[in-house]
């Protein structure tokens, strides 16, 4: 699958597709950013449902795969967690991570670690979860189409 994994500030996600070729998995909208896992195709049909102000039911999703798929938002005013059904749930802890290198970001950032390396950690321990690694910035402001920045492949990080 894959990990993603926001603060209040930033969200960071690996590139990895299960098929072997690498997508950015971070979305930079005015005042939010998005991250996707699951079914990609799924998963960017919600993005831009969410994109697109939520108008109306989300996109029907094609099979059980698709329902696995998880959207997470990260606005000024909160973090939220999108489930396939469209409901949003949100996050009351400062970080979040979904996908399936989740908890293993999670217990990394529990012990302090930053959005890049609870990504290598998480990677370190899943399969799913390879670089390089997108690390965006909620408060960076946006001029013009934006990358997010990459890092290399990860690095051999051992806890």
């Amino acid at each position: 699958m894959t990990t993603i994994i926001a603060t209040r500030a930033q969200m960071g996600a690996d590139s990895f597709v299960t098929d072997g070729s690498r997508v950015g998995k971070v979305y930079h909208a005015p005042g939010m950013l998005l991250g996707g896992c699951g079914d990609t195709y799924y998963s960017i049909q919600l993005v831009r449902w969410v994109l697109d102000g939520m108008r109306g039911p989300p996109p029907p999703p094609d099979d059980d795969e698709a329902r696995d798929s998880t959207v997470l938002i990260l606005r000024r005013d909160g973090l939220m967690m999108l489930n396939w059904r469209g409901v949003e749930i949100p996050q009351l802890d400062d970080f979040f991570a979904i996908g399936s290198g989740a908890s293993f970001a999670l217990g990394a950032m529990k012990q302090g670690a930053a959005v890049m390396q609870a990504l290598e950690i998480a990677a370190w321990y899943d399969e799913n979860t390879k670089g390089p690694f997108d690390i965006v910035d909620l408060r960076q402001p946006r001029q013009g189409p934006r990358q997010p920045r990459r890092s290399g492949p990860a690095s051999a990080v051992h806890p």
